[in-house]
């Protein structure tokens, strides 16, 4: 574990270090935040409606976004937590195992994004630059793991995981 938590380490810091964030503007997505969320809630839509019964769906993908820096942070919500975990079990191999999110995720900042406030979890290694690199109300984008987990009896989450920043 201490080998998975140094490899995100170099990887979430390295374009920190005077790197440009061309790898990284490949590898996620440019994606309107709205767009995402409306495209997430339609296909709940379709699913309840054609299949019978329902069944669960889980998703990940990487994208990238413009957000405000609103200043403000809290505990990760234990919902979400867990909801990240479910999509981590969902998917052995591609993502960190479930237990791994425990020690990378503590907080979640509040951002501004195309108008609307929304709660993001942040790597911890991230936390710190983050205040001392942005200021409160400055725009910057966000490198996000999105994490979709659609239980039918549970809420719908649409997580988005922040791995990195760029003012």
């Amino acid at each position: 574990m201490k080998y998975v938590v140094l490899l995100l380490s170099f990887f979430c810091l390295w374009p920190c270090q005077g790197q440009d964030y061309a790898h990284w503007d490949k590898k996620y997505l440019l994606k309107s935040y709205r767009k995402l969320i409306a495209e997430e809630n339609a296909y709940l839509v379709q699913v309840k409606k054609t299949e019978k019964p329902p069944h669960d769906y889980f998703r990940f993908d990487t994208y990238r976004m413009r957000g405000k820096f609103m200043g403000k942070e809290r505990p990760i919500d234990p919902a979400i937590m867990q909801s990240m975990k479910v999509v981590c079990w969902a998917f052995p191999g591609s993502l960190l195992k479930p237990a791994q999110l425990d020690g990378l995720i503590k907080k979640e900042f509040l951002f501004n994004v195309e108008g609307g406030e929304v709660w993001m979890p942040i790597e911890k290694m991230l936390e710190t630059h983050m205040h001392q690199e942005v200021k409160v109300g400055e725009d910057v984008t966000l490198y996000c793991l999105f994490l979709n987990d659609h239980r039918l009896n549970h809420k719908l989450y649409n997580t988005l995981m922040i791995s990195e920043f760029k003012r």
